[in-house]
């Protein structure tokens, strides 16, 4: 009989105190995908702040600086591929000076997340970089999947980005340019014994609540018809942990994540 996706948010104290990203990497296996998306920023309409981030953004990739925040975070200088052009540097003169908040999904290895109490992660070193040159200042805000619009249109926010993506809907809302790409990966334990979608049968499978990996899960029919059950999760660590623990066989997290944490 065909499940249906549960949605229900698991906020286990045992889970969370979890080292979620901290296994060997041999312990774990890559057992397919279910799609991707291409990730990029979210602005609310209208709003000219999204003009200077997007000029701050083509002007890091003209001088090599996203290049190089590409290759300290994915191993790759080419990974990231905003257009090039320092042009429109001229944008980043003269503006009135203000703090820019930037909203993120918890947990968004290796994008935008908390260590050692401090933010880090490519996108937040990449809208940092574009607010010193600013003179702005830069405050992060964590946020859940699925409240990217609302907190964009109350002025929570002023940017979603750290695993922003296209799938995630954008009614209202202004998007840059596409700068990243990551698939929807199924990561289980190598001594769980499965390795390919297709093992899945009876099993169950761990995801984030309300993000577009879980809608790529209740999208595929035929996997959603052989699994036994669907947990969902706050963030992706969460995800990690309920795998480690054993309360999922499998979890689905994002490429990036699981190269982050596996490598």
């Amino acid at each position: 009989m065909k499940r249906r996706f549960l949605a229900a948010l698991l906020a286990l104290s045992f889970v969370l105190a979890l080292a979620a990203c901290s296994g060997d990497s041999s312990g774990y296996r890559r057992a397919g995908d279910l799609g991707g998306e291409e990730l990029c920023a979210a602005f609310r309409e209208g709003d000219w702040i999204r003009d200077v981030m997007v000029a701050g953004m083509m002007t890091l990739a003209a001088d090599g600086t996203l290049a190089q925040l590409s290759l300290k975070w994915f191993g790759d200088e080419d990974a990231v591929y905003m257009p090039e052009d320092d042009s429109v540097s001229d944008w980043l003169e003269n503006r009135p000076q203000r703090t820019f908040i930037l909203g993120y999904y918890r947990g968004a290895k290796p994008l935008c997340f908390e260590e050692n109490g401090a933010v880090t992660g490519f996108d937040a070193e990449m809208f940092a970089e574009i607010c010193r040159r600013l003179g702005w200042e830069i405050r992060y805000q964590a946020i859940d999947h699925g409240t990217a619009e609302v907190e964009l249109k109350s002025g929570n926010v002023d940017c979603v980005a750290g695993g922003y993506g296209t799938d995630d809907g954008a009614d209202g809302l202004s998007l840059s340019p596409t700068y990243l790409d990551c698939d929807y990966e199924i990561v289980s334990l190598a001594s769980s014994g499965i390795n390919r979608k297709g093992e899945l049968e009876g099993k169950t499978v761990g995801t984030v609540a309300s993000s577009a990996m879980g809608a790529a899960l209740e999208a595929d029919t035929g996997l959603m018809e052989n699994i036994g059950a669907v947990r969902a999760f706050f963030t992706e660590d969460d995800c990690f942990a309920a795998l480690n623990s054993g309360m999922c066989d499998a979890v689905i997290v994002t490429s990036l994540y699981a190269d982050y944490c596996i490598n």
